[in-house]
């Protein structure tokens, strides 16, 4: 369950943790965070999503939300069958790890906003990902 994920967490067992950047960020942000938790001996994913940071894909190649979140769908589809994670994110990317525990959910143990936007969960899922809804990516994209 999640709270038995969460408690493995919290006593020190080892844990995958995905750490989602927001808006004009990269991975690079979670480096302290991601360095202590490494330390800790956890396994730690920071990656950088489409058009941030080292990704070398331009923002105006990423038309939907769901290009933008590729490098995270791509990280959960290839976790191991039984392994889950726990998300961590801030600022946009709370958009981002809902995308990816609606993807796949028995690959989510958790999903941690830390000032972060939270979806409407009551609405379909395609409807809050039409690019025109409020501009995810807003009119200048």
């Amino acid at each position: 369950t999640v709270v038995d994920d969460l408690k493995a967490f919290m006593t020190g067992r080892t844990t995958r943790l995905i750490l989602a950047h927001g808006t004009g960020h990269s991975g690079w942000c979670w480096y302290k965070v991601a360095t202590l938790l490494r330390v800790a001996g956890h396994c730690v994913d920071a990656s950088d999503l489409a058009a941030c940071g080292a990704n070398a894909r331009r923002l105006r190649n990423t038309p939907t939300f769901e290009d933008y979140t590729r490098p995270l769908l791509d990280a959960l589809r290839d976790f191991p069958d039984g392994e889950r994670a726990v998300e961590v994110d801030h600022n946009f990317g709370g958009m981002s790890i809902m995308l990816a525990s609606e993807e796949f959910p028995d690959k989510v143990a958790a999903a941690v906003f830390v000032t972060a936007f939270m979806p409407d969960c009551a609405s379909p899922r395609s409807r809050r990902k039409k690019r025109d809804d409020v501009g995810v990516w807003g009119p200048h994209v």
